[in-house]
């Protein structure tokens, strides 16, 4: 065998070697977790919502420990009310109306407790309306 075939037949086996070596390598699973909560405003008469927050943290329900409320602007947010203790509230819609002239949007920040006392700070979706 020549001296470049040699060269090359090396070449090939060392890149095999590497490409069997990275399909052997152990892989960490990937993270199956994803956190979230979600914001509910419901109208319930006479002006007042229930404002209700779900969570999920590691794959299983978490309980809310505490809530605030916000509204969503351009530039900087609105603090509405809180914190609220517990997932769910009853409000006056005038508590929710932070756009005096335009459509209001309406999301929470939350401490949600996971199945193993550890806190999670989360933020909602936005809640979009007219109160």
């Amino acid at each position: 065998m020549s001296a470049v075939r040699k060269i090359v037949a090396r070449s090939l086996a060392g890149m095999a070697l590497v490409s069997a070596s990275l399909f052997a390598l152990p892989v960490a699973p990937a993270q199956a977790a994803f956190d979230s909560c979600n914001l509910a405003i419901v109208f319930i008469g006479s002006s007042q919502y229930r404002v209700t927050v779900t969570c999920t943290v590691l794959n299983t329900g978490a309980d809310v420990a505490a809530f605030s409320l916000w509204g969503e602007d351009t530039f900087s947010d609105d603090f509405l009310l809180g914190p609220i203790h517990g997932a769910s509230t009853v409000v006056l819609n005038t508590v929710l109306d932070e756009d005096a002239f335009d459509s209001d949007e309406v999301y929470a920040t939350v401490a949600a407790r996971d199945r193993n006392g550890a806190i999670h700070n989360l933020r909602t979706n936005t809640v979009h309306g007219s109160y």
